[in-house]
């Protein structure tokens, strides 16, 4: 489900039913929100959400990502969940997509 606040900003909510999930919200950093401790996912996982997802602002999000936190991934794990998730959910495009990404961006 996905909360529009406004044009700019939104929360997507949903069930964690891949074990992607659950490693997400293993990784999840802490933050308050007016006040309140929340788990907010982190640039490592956002990015595989989008990749799979991958509509144009997930391709810019996904972007933005690599070259805001180019040295701060962890792109061990990006690539190991990123190939876990393409077998798990039969989707092989989703490894290519990734691996393209990371030469574009990484040059």
């Amino acid at each position: 489900m996905k909360l529009a606040f406004t044009r700019r900003f939104s929360v997507a909510l949903h069930s964690a039913s891949l074990s992607l999930d659950h490693r997400a919200i293993q990784r999840a950093r802490e933050a308050r929100l007016f006040g309140i401790p929340l788990g907010f996912v982190s640039p490592e996982d956002l990015m595989i959400y989008k990749l799979a997802r991958w509509e144009p602002i997930d391709e810019r999000d996904v972007r933005g990502i690599l070259e805001g936190y180019r040295d701060r991934l962890d792109r061990d794990y990006i690539q190991v969940a990123v190939q876990e998730l393409a077998q798990g959910i039969g989707f092989p495009e989703l490894m290519e997509r990734w691996n393209r990404l990371k030469e574009e961006i990484a040059g």
